[in-house]
């Protein structure tokens, strides 16, 4: 999945440190949709509205996924990727009120820096207007300072013409 075709069908984009991730499901997606809860704490809210600073989200459990266990005695996300305390970026979309991981291939990601731009400059490099943890909710300042910026640039020619 592309980061566009993420972006797009993201409801919740943040990131977190992750806090507690439930036990295996002990089985695979199938016939039926089987997923293992994970926790975090929010750090940052690129996309969309927290409910608050953490988030409980439900990730797709598929054999053979990128975010699956590779450990044959795991049968449930991978250790390596969930570990406690990880700093992850996550891509959700909100079911039935509860948030779920848009996909088992690219909806979790470490957290890098370089992620972060990658995202906030494919969402137009002010984010989606939605709240941050770690910034007080003031994202939109991000977009209107440069806006602001060209208004005084174009005022200051017009009276220098």
């Amino acid at each position: 999945m592309t980061l566009a075709e993420l972006i797009s069908q993201s409801d919740l984009i943040f990131i977190g440190k992750l806090t507690k991730l439930e036990p295996p499901p002990g089985v695979w997606s199938g016939f039926y949709k089987v997923t293992q809860k994970a926790t975090y704490e929010v750090k940052k809210v690129l996309s969309g509205t927290s409910p608050g600073s953490t988030v409980e989200v439900n990730h797709l459990v598929i054999d053979q996924s990128k975010t699956a266990s590779t450990d044959p005695k795991i049968i449930g996300l991978s250790t390596n990727l969930f570990q406690t305390r990880a700093e992850l970026m996550v891509f959700a979309k909100s079911t039935n009120g509860a948030f779920e991981g848009i996909d088992a291939e690219d909806d979790v990601a470490k957290f890098t820096p370089a992620l972060e731009t990658q995202v906030m400059n494919a969402l137009g490099g002010g984010g989606g207007g939605g709240n941050t943890a770690s910034h007080g909710g003031q994202n939109w300042i991000l977009w209107l300072l440069p806006i602001l910026v060209l208004l005084v640039a174009v005022v200051v020619l017009l009276f220098i013409l």
